[in-house]
Formats: C-alpha cells, sequence, structure tokens
C-alpha cells in the first residue's frame, strides 16, 4: 500500500488556570471519574519534555481520553523561548507573558530529569530513582543553549525563579558598558537587536564565523540585518572567531588578532538536543534522536510500539522552530490514536510543516519597533514582521500563541 502524507494544522487550545504549585507530581484538573480506575484501564502514555511538541499532545482530550498521559519535565513550568530575549531587557514584561505553571487537563505531571529510557523492558527511569512503565512514548526533550539568557536551565525550579533570572540578567545588563555577541544567526540577531533598543548608548560587538549576519537567508535579509546594525552602531567581525565563554568579562581577542574591549559576553551559537537518556544507537553524531518520515525511532530500540521523537530533540526534515515542532505534534496525535487503538492501516507519512534547515517563510525580530519577515514572494520589514512576531505587539500571531499555553 502506498504511504500517505499529511501536511500537519496547528491547533492551540485554551486551558482553564492550574494551581501555581510546583509539587514533584500531581494531577492537574482530573477528568470526571476515579482517577484510579481511569488509569488501571487505559495503556500509559509517556511525553517527556514539555514544549511545544509534548504540551500540545499532553493537553490533548483525545489521547487523555485514551490513555493514562504523564508528562515529564524537568522544570514546573513553560517558557515560550521566543520571547525569552525580550524578557532578559523586560522582565517585568516577562513575567506576565513568557513563563506559565504547566497547565495539562486529565494527565499527571512528573516534575524530575530523566536518566533513562529502557525501551525493551518498556520503562522511563528517572534521576530521583522512580521507574514509570510505559506503553507508548514520545520524546520531546527539546534543546538546551549556550546561554541561560535564551532559555531556562532545566534546574530552574519556579516561575518565580525563572522571573529572578530575568531581573538578574537585566542587572548584570545594565552594569556594563560593552556587550559582545558571540554569532551571527538568527539569536545573535535578535539578541543585539534587543540589548540595542534597550540601551542604545551601550556598546555591541558581534563576531561571527560566517561571511555576514543571518548568512544561510535570502541576500535581501542579510542586508536588512546589517542595517540595522549599522544604523544603532553595532560593531560586526565577520570570517573570525573569539573563544570566549558564556558569561565572561573579557578582554578578548579574535583569531585573527582583533581586540575587543571588556564587558560581557552572550555566547549564541546554537543549541544542543537534549539526549543524553536515550540509547546511542537512538542518535545521530550531532546527538538527534534519528527519526523516519513518519516520526517513528529509526531504527526501532526494542519497544514492543513504536517511540516517537518530536521538535528540536529529533534528526526531522522541519526546522528547529516552535511552530514546527507544534505541528508535529497535532500531526503526530492521529498516529498515536491508531497505536493505542491498535488500528490497522496505512503508514502515514509526515510532510514537513517547516522544511528545514530554513523554512520558506521565517521571522526575525530587531527590538520591539522592527524586523525582517522572509517569505517566497519577498522579504519584508517594519510593521510586518513586528505584528507577526514581536512580543511588545498586542494581537501578534506569536503572542496569540504565547497566550494560549498560559496555565496560571
Amino acid at each position: 500500500a502506498t504511504a500517505k502524507s499529511v501536511r500537519p494544522e496547528m491547533s492551540f487550545k485554551l486551558c482553564p488556570p492550574s494551581p501555581p504549585t510546583d509539587p514533584t507530581v500531581r494531577h492537574i484538573h482530573p477528568p470526571a471519574g476515579s482517577a484510579k480506575e481511569n488509569s488501571m484501564s487505559k495503556p500509559k502514555l509517556i511525553i517527556i519534555g514539555g514544549g511545544a511538541a509534548g504540551l500540545t499532545l499532553a493537553r490533548d482530550k483525545q489521547l487523555t481520553a485514551a490513555a493514562d498521559v504523564t508528562l515529564i519535565d524537568a522544570k514546573p513550568f513553560l517558557e515560550f523561548t521566543p520571547y525569552a530575549l525580550r524578557a532578559a531587557v523586560q522582565p517585568e514584561w516577562g513575567a506576565k507573558h513568557v513563563v506559565y505553571n504547566y497547565c495539562v487537563p486529565g494527565a499527571t505531571l512528573k516534575v524530575g530529569s530523566v536518566a533513562e529510557v529502557d525501551a525493551v523492558a518498556n520503562v522511563v527511569r528517572m534521576e530521583d530513582g522512580a521507574t514509570l512503565p510505559f506503553d507508548h512514548l514520545v520524546v520531546a526533550s527539546g534543546s538546551s543553549s549556550h546561554s541561560a539568557v535564551s532559555k531556562t536551565s532545566p534546574q530552574c525550579p519556579s516561575v518565580a525563579a525563572r522571573v529572578d533570572e530575568y531581573k538578574a540578567a537585566y542587572e548584570e545588563l545594565s552594569q556594563v558598558q560593552h556587550v559582545l555577541v558571540v554569532g551571527g544567526g538568527t539569536t545573535a540577531v535578535e539578541w543585539a537587536a534587543e540589548v540595542k533598543s534597550a540601551f542604545p548608548d551601550k556598546q555591541v560587538t558581534m563576531v561571527h564565523s560566517g561571511p555576514a549576519l543571518l548568512h544561510f537567508l535570502k541576500k535581501t535579509s542579510s542586508n536588512k540585518a546589517h542595517k540595522f546594525m549599522d544604523k544603532h552602531g553595532v560593531k560586526v567581525i565577520l570570517n573570525d572567531k573569539v573563544h570566549a565563554e558564556d558569561g565572561s568579562s573579557g578582554p578578548w581577542a579574535t583569531e585573527k588578532g582583533v581586540p575587543i574591549p571588556s564587558g560581557k559576553a552572550y555566547l549564541m551559537t546554537g543549541v544542543k538536543p537534549n539526549t543524553k537518556f536515550m540509547p546511542s544507537s537512538a542518535v545521530d553524531d550531532k546527538g538527534q534522536i534519528k527519526v523516519d518520515d513518519s516520526l517513528a525511532l529509526s531504527p526501532q530500540i526494542g519497544s514492543k510500539n513504536p517511540i516517537y521523537a518530536v521538535g528540536d530533540c529529533s534528526n526531522s526534515k522541519d526546522a528547529k522552530m516552535w511552530y514546527a515542532a507544534g505541528a508535529q505534534a497535532n500531526w503526530l496525535k492521529v498516529s498515536l490514536l491508531n497505536d493505542i487503538s491498535q488500528k490497522k492501516g496505512k503508514k502515514r507519512l509526515y510532510k514537513p510543516a517547516a522544511p528545514g534547515p530554513n523554512p520558506p517563510v521565517q521571522v526575525i525580530t530587531l527590538g520591539p519597533a522592527d524586523g525582517i519577515m522572509q517569505t517566497p514572494l519577498g522579504v519584508f520589514g517594519g510593521w510586518l514582521p513586528r505584528k507577526m512576531k514581536s512580543a511588545g505587539t498586542p494581537g501578534s500571531m506569536m503572542m496569540s500563541i504565547a497566550e494560549s499555553f498560559r496555565g496560571g
């Protein structure tokens, strides 16, 4: 039979507020009836990771009706990472719009770090010693960045603690005269723009090993980034490298000998998949979980049912974006329901929502008042990308997505 390729649709549903407490394990808004009776009569679905993909699946009513769903995350809250950079220069705003207590109606939240996935025994072993059996498993563990500014550490214990981190980052930034941004991709460009927009008098230097900022995008997009940096007095050093640890104070010098004054360094050079708990046979040389066109592990690692991986932790053909992770989760729901009900049929093939590594539509913010939007029809700046993504714009597409995850 011919496999069917299906393009996913995005669907982020609003959820009632959850209690702002942080116990290690809890049921949040349990379904009607006895939770014990429900869990004993249904297969167990474990979801590792509470980002865009994991939370979308854990909150799906059909899945929580069909299975006993447990969401595992190292922290008890969601951070909407596309807005984390803005929160570091506007911490009070970040407290309202970037971090939320988890809201997973009808599911169990397990707060802790995964030590091992044992697919032969069909269990997830936790670092706290707990062993969680599963019938079905989805790994949506995301990735970690080099800088705590752009993404919280797994050890952060609460929303309040993350807000304190935003405030500390703002205070540290306020006290230095010079900022070194290492990198020239999307995160580096957005962070340099946020710093300059919040602190116009601060000196900012960018060091990028590539030939241009955003060199992987169209030349027009790259030129717009350079024009913004030139206009705001950001010094950009290209085709060179600097060895600076995140948070270090310098002074530094590039490999070509260009001196860089003391200040504070921010390492914005990519992310690392959170997959250390997976068997080595399941990951590639980049640390990403190997999946096939159905988002199932390829090869499978011993479980009686398919194990799936979605989002940043997998080597799927989508770009590593919030939109793509959520789209994968919405598509995967049908495959999970088929597996849970043991429904036989054609193998479903996922059609990337944002083909990577450079999807046709990309939006980069340049502070709260400007941005770059690249589409097949052209490259746009000004109000359009700001309306699409900017955290400071009421009714923006990204703001709507962020608010849809609110839990309390």
